[in-house]
């Protein structure tokens, strides 16, 4: 399945289950969808782990707290940080989106010693700016030979 494919087929999904299910948040929804679609693509090669908070029965209740990220994804050497996100405003995923997931991404203890980390935050769309900083930010680190492997910024639409 291509990246193009696999975004298709993510929006899809969130947007048919939307019209049916409105218990969960939406933006709940799509962190809960695409820690699935991670889970259904991987398998067993990754440990998944969303942050986000379920009831006793696994439905998501509640975002990740504070000084974490939305999905974990590692194995013993490699750390991949999910953010996702239905902010589509320019300046609210600047202020949101762009430090905030880096300081996640860091200050994360149990994956301090992963020596390949990774980013990526879905949004609907990813405004120009905010590809841009994580464009900057993740060739500023391959230059400096930082933990950073790649960040990448994916527009579902």
């Amino acid at each position: 399945m291509t990246q193009r494919q696999t975004q298709y087929l993510i929006f899809f999904l969130y947007l048919k289950r939307l019209q049916k299910n409105s218990e969960i948040p939406s933006p709940l929804k799509l962190e809960f969808y695409i820690a699935i679609l991670i889970a259904l693509k991987y398998k067993n090669k990754f440990f998944i782990r969303p942050n986000y908070k379920v009831d006793h029965v696994g439905k998501p209740y509640s975002h990740a707290p504070g000084n974490y990220g939305d999905i974990d994804v590692y194995s013993d050497m490699i750390y991949w940080l999910v953010e996702v996100t239905l902010i589509r405003n320019k300046a609210q995923q600047l202020n949101n989106e762009t430090s905030s997931v880096i300081r996640h991404l860091n200050s994360d203890e149990e994956f301090k010693d992963h020596s390949n980390k990774y980013l990526s935050l879905i949004a609907p769309i990813i405004h120009v700016d905010t590809k841009d900083y994580f464009d900057r930010l993740a060739g500023k680190k391959r230059r400096v030979k930082d933990i950073f492997n790649l960040i990448l910024a994916f527009s579902l639409i």
